[in-house]
């Protein structure tokens, strides 16, 4: 068995774990076991902005290549222009 370690929980948290985890039938320390596992998995898969969408990177296919290229310049002639109307 592991190490003990007490937590403080409010007594509304407390209620809704107890009755989580009869509903359950598992324990309370059980359910508390699960719940901060499961937390720490999704901590260490979110550890950056860029591995939350690894996913998605490669995944639009089409379009202009050169879009993003000189957008400087590009925003810079349309605020003149706006300036100008």
């Amino acid at each position: 068995m592991g190490e003990v370690m007490a937590v403080r929980l409010s007594a509304e948290m407390r209620r809704k774990l107890l009755t989580t985890a009869k509903r359950r039938r598992m324990t309370a320390s059980e359910a508390v076991r699960e719940a901060v596992e499961s937390w720490l998995e999704r901590s260490e898969e979110q550890a950056s902005p860029a591995a939350r969408i690894a996913d998605l990177i490669g995944g639009v296919h089409g379009g202009d290549p050169q879009r993003s290229a000189g957008g400087g310049a590009r925003v810079a002639r349309e605020l003149v222009a706006q300036r100008d109307r």
